[in-house]
């Protein structure tokens, strides 16, 4: 089933936004715009990460947290070369994807300067060359200026972002191939669900919004659940498939939401997967078993406070931590269903239960 028109913007919106870690007003800022007129309250912890609060009538309310972070990997300015061209560092970006890639550079006034990284031609390199990938160190980025007083002129500095530029494409109506698929997905997928809950009364206070920083160590994460002390969270993302060796593999595009069982930062909560398979199974909703090696920001969230029952609602793509990420739309219409049936059917009853499986 393909997106509608409405969930394609959304979707497109959000992965063309330019947010790196530690930069992700951006993207902070289009949630706000979309989420706004459908929560009570609108908080920041003083890090970035944003939540809109949509606050519950009862008595002495639970509090639900459901989250995705803002940030995708990037690159950061290190040095402004004599002749006008930029060194940088990569977060999480494998360096065999860069060279020649256009790239966006973020300057101190907010400005943006398109550029490349240079690739140096195959008929310069030594037959030994050949054989080995550049090193990340040894890359340089060219935006047009003419040696380094001119980049400076124009408010190039130490530390500013560069973004490895996609274009947002459909791909014979099923797939998506877009840039910062981690975790813009979640972003979208959070935007609908609050839209979808307009009207709903909900027997708890959902705290909805996104995390700053997660790329590099789950650092919004760690501050937000302080903030709101959660008694029970989500954790929306976007995993690497693993379905490029064959069909045995976790992590099949079209195969539907992940029940993450143990990652890098977190071992689920048993009780917590059953009853996130036993929806699947009501609802009719595709799921398949996921083993990770990486994390998502409930490796923080679940560790906080006293400890926090936590579950990770995810989708896999490929090709992710690059610009040319690919998801398959059914499974984005797939966590979208299971969220919004786990949110409008969750209790205080269902809680407790949860609550005393684990002890």
């Amino acid at each position: 089933m393909p997106l509608t028109k409405y969930e394609e913007k959304l979707l497109k919106e959000f992965s063309l936004a330019y947010s790196a870690s530690g930069y992700e007003k951006n993207v902070s800022h289009l949630f706000k715009e979309h989420i706004s007129q459908y929560c009570d309250e609108i908080i920041y912890d003083n890090l970035g990460s944003i939540y809109g609060i949509k606050k519950s009538k009862a008595a002495h309310p639970l509090k639900v947290m459901v989250c995705a972070h803002s940030d995708e990997v990037a690159l950061k300015v290190t040095e402004i070369c004599a002749n006008g061209l930029i060194k940088f560092s990569a977060t999480s970006i494998w360096n065999q994807i860069l060279m020649g890639q256009r790239v966006t550079l973020i300057n101190s006034k907010n400005e943006l300067f398109k550029g490349a990284i240079c690739a140096t031609p195959i008929h310069l390199l030594t037959a030994e060359q050949k054989k080995s990938p550049i090193e990340v160190k040894n890359m340089f980025a060219d935006f047009g200026f003419l040696d380094k007083e001119d980049a400076l002129q124009h408010f190039v500095s130490i530390n500013n972002a560069i973004f490895v530029d996609g274009t947002f494409e459909i791909l014979n109506k099923n797939r998506i191939l877009a840039k910062a698929l981690d975790d813009r997905i979640g972003c979208a997928l959070l935007v609908e669900v609050i839209k979808s809950l307009k009207n709903v009364a909900l027997p708890y206070d959902l705290y909805l919004g996104l995390n700053v920083q997660e790329e590099v160590g789950l650092r919004g994460a760690t501050t937000a659940s302080q903030m709101i002390q959660p008694d029970f969270a989500i954790v929306v993302d976007c995993s690497p498939a693993n379905d490029l060796m064959g069909k045995q593999e976790m992590g099949q595009l079209g195969k539907g939401i992940l029940l993450r069982v143990v990652d890098g930062n977190m071992i689920a909560f048993p009780q917590l997967i059953d009853y996130q398979k036993k929806l699947c199974n009501q609802y009719h909703i595709p799921y398949q078993y996921f083993i990770s090696n990486g994390g998502t920001d409930a490796g923080a969230i679940h560790q906080s406070n006293q400890g926090v029952l936590t579950l990770t609602s995810c989708i896999c793509a490929r090709n992710i931590h690059s610009n040319s990420s690919i998801m398959d739309v059914n499974d984005y219409l797939a966590n979208l269903k299971f969220l919004k049936v786990l949110l409008k059917t969750f209790t205080p009853q269902k809680f407790d239960t949860l609550v005393k499986a684990g002890r």
